[in-house]
């Protein structure tokens, strides 16, 4: 029921969302609920959901037992049926809570063959899937869920990622030893980097200056200028390195060594 008071920690979903921040307690335990109740109060807020499930059980339960009027939090619940519209009502400030999650399949889209590796843009509006089986790069428009374009990349494509800015694409083609550039407006292949031996996992730093790519057969990791689209340095790892990760502030880059235990 809602006898009890919880404290709830919660953390802004956005700049905007920070804006229109203030500390509170709720009787309602639900995080999503909370989060409303913490906000100002001077203002109406909109929660919107994508899909029928627990994310929002707990905002019905308020509203319909008047928890958000009861407490001067004026609310109303909006059902959007595409998870990126949310994301972009929210993004655009239409919105002051959402819940884009629907922990269930809700398209399968037919690709390449052999998909392996998915990214998706900042933007949340485009996918992009490597097919290892045809050489090529599925994107998706994730407003529809339809192949938007199929890119031809080089040979077993497998780790792919997107710059900071969206306007790039960044592929690690295992057999060809090199990573394809893609333009993300055109959808093209903008250049060719030869990296080491079997490129496998890929990443590009948060100020979108730096790509990195682990080099599996070599034991090595690339470091790609995104200026010039050229390999910039080398350094050795551990054996058989896979996945690759950079911190926020691109001052360390994680590497996994699948054959080496670290």
């Amino acid at each position: 029921g809602l006898r009890r008071r919880v404290i709830v920690p919660l953390k802004p979903l956005s700049p905007w969302l920070s804006a229109h921040w203030v500390g509170a307690i709720t009787p309602v335990p639900n995080a999503i609920a909370a989060f409303m109740l913490y906000q100002r109060r001077d203002i109406k807020r909109f929660f919107a959901y994508s899909s029928i499930g627990s994310m929002a059980t707990g905002v019905w339960i308020a509203k319909e037992s008047g928890a958000f009027d009861r407490y001067g939090v004026p609310t109303d619940i909006i059902f959007i049926s595409s998870g990126p519209v949310v994301v972009q009502a929210l993004i655009g400030g239409d919105l002051q809570v959402g819940s884009a999650a629907t922990n269930a399949v809700v398209s399968t889209v037919a690709v390449g063959d052999r998909p392996v590796g998915v990214a998706v843009s900042p933007d949340g509006r485009r996918v992009y899937i490597t097919n290892s089986g045809s050489d090529s790069v599925s994107v998706l428009d994730a407003t529809n869920n339809t192949v938007a374009a199929t890119v031809p990349v080089g040979d077993s494509p497998l780790g792919v990622a997107v710059h900071p800015n969206g306007t790039r694409v960044y592929v690690a083609n295992q057999l060809s030893g090199t990573v394809s550039v893609i333009d993300a407006v055109t959808n093209t292949q903008l250049a060719t980097v030869l990296v080491g031996s079997r490129p496998s996992g890929i990443t590009v730093n948060a100020a979108g200056t730096q790509v990195y790519v682990t080099n599996r057969f070599s034991w090595t990791l690339s470091v790609i200028d995104t200026a010039t689209n050229a390999e910039v340095d080398r350094f050795n790892v551990g054996s058989n390195p896979l996945g690759v990760a950079v911190n926020t502030a691109g001052t360390h880059v994680y590497v996994v060594n699948s054959g080496g235990k670290s």
